[in-house]
């Protein structure tokens, strides 16, 4: 779905949707909207990346760096979301 944004090929969303739906309904009931909010996560994380490299195009090493600690924040609440649930729902 990023590469599809990215490249302004939207008429690839809607078979991508139901790929979400048609894998992500085995896990049952709404688990298919995950990727989706995946994927939008990262379109947004891909234009944030742009429109930064665009506004700083002599700092390429510091967007780079906060781009990725970017990533990694998200990436450590994630973790300490599903620790957190783990423990609270036993699973």
């Amino acid at each position: 779905m990023t590469a599809a944004t990215l490249s302004l090929q939207l008429w690839l969303l809607p078979p991508l949707v139901f790929l979400c739906w048609y894998w992500g309904s085995e896990g049952g009931g709404w688990t298919w909207i995950l990727g989706i909010q995946l994927a939008c996560f990262s379109i947004v994380w891909a234009f944030l990346g742009i429109a930064t490299l665009q506004a700083l195009p002599q700092d390429r090493l510091v967007v780079g760096i906060g781009w990725i600690a970017y990533a990694g924040v998200v990436l450590v609440a994630g973790c300490f979301n599903r620790w957190k649930l783990h423990r609270r729902l036993g699973w």
